[in-house]
């Protein structure tokens, strides 16, 4: 497993030199790299997203764990209780809004269907999980990609190299 925990509030959670543990890309923020890892698991044949893959490091589900904490409307990451090699600092806030600068709106959730304290799960894989764990419902529209973040994710894998 890519995974290690990280505990304490003096833990070293990566801002900057962030790269993809797949092709070793390198990213200045944040958002690109979530944009990134979201490429890879939408566009990328090698990538089984039966495995529900990270959106931070693109190891299968559940070897990582992302907390949330509810934050004013939306929710923050809780850093100190989420492990994954690639934990990175990003606004959930910004990051779960698809915008012209941030065409990717792939965010740890809570699965609705799941008992309280279950392990989160990123939007980009909420259709697998559903059909995995919760046949035959389906998720909520409110998790569906919208073709912007489509179209906008496609540009990024055709424009990685």
């Amino acid at each position: 497993c890519f995974a290690c925990e990280l505990e304490g509030d003096d833990r070293d959670v990566v801002t900057t030199n962030i790269s993809c543990e797949r092709c070793h890309a390198i990213f200045e923020t944040a958002p690109k790299l979530l944009a990134h890892i979201a490429a890879h698991i939408l566009h990328d044949p090698t990538i089984s997203r039966e495995d529900e893959p990270c959106g931070l490091c693109l190891s299968p589900a559940p070897s990582c764990r992302i907390g949330l904490k509810k934050y004013k409307a939306s929710f923050t990451l809780d850093y100190t209780n989420s492990m994954c090699q690639r934990l990175v600092k990003f606004s959930y806030a910004t990051a779960s809004q698809p915008s012209p600068t941030n065409l990717c709106a792939n965010v740890p959730i809570k699965c609705p269907q799941c008992p309280k304290g279950s392990n989160t799960v990123w939007k980009y894989n909420i259709a697998f999980h559903y059909a995995k764990n919760h046949s035959p419902s389906v998720p909520p529209s409110e998790f569906d990609i919208s073709d912007f973040e489509l179209e906008g994710l496609k540009m990024v894998w055709n424009n990685r190299h």
